[in-house]
């Protein structure tokens, strides 16, 4: 092989790699300027993600650091339902009237905890029944309270289907639902805030219930004795406040995640 050859041969290797050299260069370069381009182009989306969250997750801070037991209204639920079922019993208050107005203007609605889970407690009058046929009906669920009653006195059977619920029990329910609705919520906080709902379900549904069902189980057998039962609510609430899971360690696990996402306690 001449020398002149060789030279060409080598000559054309340099290009070679030059080229790959200059390829590899540009390609890297691109890449680079693509991602650039691609995060200028989304940095006003995650500003704005991130303004939006901000907002949220301070207020839901300011919403979790309430008292639980008055955010959910526990102690008026209490009281709202002792006084609901015993007037389902037949036992009359004095003042019932305005009691009615007064519980009437707190309930919300009711939710099951039968075994069925759902409501049973109502009659359905056509939009036209006459007068007669209404008092009809109001004689029958008289009836109908008054099996219950016979069925409380002698064999201890207590029918607790529903339970009413407070305005300020739903208002802040829904604030909670709403704030787990929200599609700018951190998935992880999101099931936070589902375990907390669900926990309270369950302490209305089986532990209030069951305190319920005890209190006036005991009550038609003290005034069947010809006892005449007095009650205290706080008494009452105090059986269910002990059965009942409590919530300030959720809350304060939800406070934990949202100072960690708004980074609070970092220094800048």
């Amino acid at each position: 092989m001449s020398l002149e050859s060789s030279l060409n041969e080598i000559v054309t290797v340099i290009k070679d790699l030059f080229t790959i050299v200059f390829t590899g260069v540009a390609t890297i370069i691109g890449f680079l300027t693509y991602r650039r381009a691609r995060a200028t182009v989304l940095q006003p989306i995650r500003t704005e993600v991130v303004k939006k969250q901000s907002a949220m997750l301070s207020e839901l801070l300011a919403v979790v650091s309430q008292e639980e037991i008055f955010a959910f209204d526990y102690v008026d639920i209490v009281s709202v339902n002792i006084h609901s079922i015993l007037i389902k019993y037949g036992f009359y208050f004095s003042k019932q009237e305005e009691l009615e107005e007064l519980l009437k203007s707190k309930r919300h609605a009711m939710i099951p905890c039968g075994e069925d889970n759902f409501l049973k407690d109502f009659t359905l009058s056509q939009p036209f029944d006459s007068e007669q046929d209404r008092e009809k009906d109001e004689k029958e669920n008289l009836e109908i309270k008054r099996k219950e009653y016979e069925k409380a006195k002698n064999d201890g059977i207590i029918i607790i289907n529903s339970i009413i619920i407070t305005n300020k029990h739903a208002s802040f329910s829904e604030e909670l639902g709403n704030f787990v609705a929200n599609p700018f919520m951190p998935s992880s906080i999101q099931e936070n805030l589902k375990d907390l709902l669900q926990t309270v379900h369950v302490n209305l549904t089986v532990h209030l219930k069951y305190t319920l069902e005890e209190f006036i189980r005991e009550y038609i057998k003290r005034h069947v004795s010809g006892d005449k039962p007095n009650f205290s609510v706080g008494g009452v609430w105090n059986e269910f406040n002990h059965k009942r899971f409590h919530h300030r360690e959720q809350f304060d696990e939800i406070k934990k995640a949202i100072r960690e996402h708004l980074r609070i306690d970092e220094r800048w």
